[in-house]
C-alpha cells in the first residue's frame, strides 16, 4: 500500500461521516463569555459584582431573623438578688444561729438552724420555708444579732430592718437587739 491508497481511504471515511457545524452556534451563545467581546476586566468585575450582592442578601436575612428575634423577645425581667441574713439568738447564754436566705421582696426561701458552733452542717437542721416567728422563739431578756447580706446594700439594710420589724411585731420588747450588721455592694 502506498502513501496515496492511504489518503484516499482517510478522506473517503472523512468524506462519510457527518460532522456537525458547531461554530455557528458556539458564535451565537459562547459558553466562554469573552468570546461574545466582552474584555476580561469586565467579565472579573461583573462575577465579583453577583458573588457581593449574593452574600450581601444572605447576611440581610441574617441580620433581619436576628433583629426579629431580639424583636418579638421578651424582655429580661429585672432579678432582686438575694439576700442571706443570719440571726443568732443568745438565750440563757446559749446562742443558736438562724441562716435565712430571702428571695423577691422578701420571701423566705429556706432557713438552716445550728447550736451556733464553727461546724454548722453538722448540727444543722433545716427548716421550711415560713414566718419568722415560727421558727425563731423568742424569751424576756434574749439577744438577738441580725447580719444581712446582699450583693446591693439597700436590699441588705432593708431586709435586716424587716426582720427586726417582723420579731418587734410578733414578740414586742422582750428582747434585745443588741447588733444589727450589712453587708452589701
Amino acid at each position: 500500500m502506498k502513501i496515496k491508497d492511504i489518503e484516499k481511504i482517510l478522506k473517503s471515511e472523512r468524506e462519510a461521516e457527518n460532522i456537525p457545524d458547531v461554530y455557528a452556534s458556539a458564535k451565537k451563545a459562547p459558553l466562554n463569555k469573552l468570546l461574545s467581546g466582552e474584555t476580561p476586566a469586565r467579565a472579573f468585575q461583573k462575577q465579583v459584582v453577583m458573588r457581593l450582592l449574593v452574600t450581601a442578601l444572605i447576611l440581610f436575612a441574617v441580620a433581619a431573623v436576628c433583629i426579629g428575634a431580639m424583636w418579638l423577645s421578651k424582655p429580661a425581667s429585672p432579678t432582686i438578688p438575694d439576700c442571706n441574713v443570719e440571726v443568732k439568738v443568745i438565750s440563757g447564754g446559749v446562742p443558736t444561729v438562724y441562716s435565712i436566705v430571702v428571695k423577691n421582696e422578701f420571701d423566705i426561701a429556706s432557713v438552716l438552724k445550728s447550736d451556733g458552733k464553727d461546724a454548722q452542717e453538722e448540727n444543722a437542721e433545716v427548716i421550711a420555708p415560713c414566718d419568722i416567728e415560727d421558727f425563731i422563739v423568742l424569751k424576756d431578756g434574749d439577744e438577738v444579732f441580725i447580719m444581712s447580706k446582699s450583693a446591693d446594700f439597700d436590699r441588705a439594710l432593708r431586709v435586716a430592718n424587716r426582720v427586726l420589724a417582723d420579731l418587734r411585731y410578733a414578740y414586742g420588747d422582750i428582747f434585745s437587739a443588741s447588733e444589727i450588721g450589712v453587708e452589701g455592694e
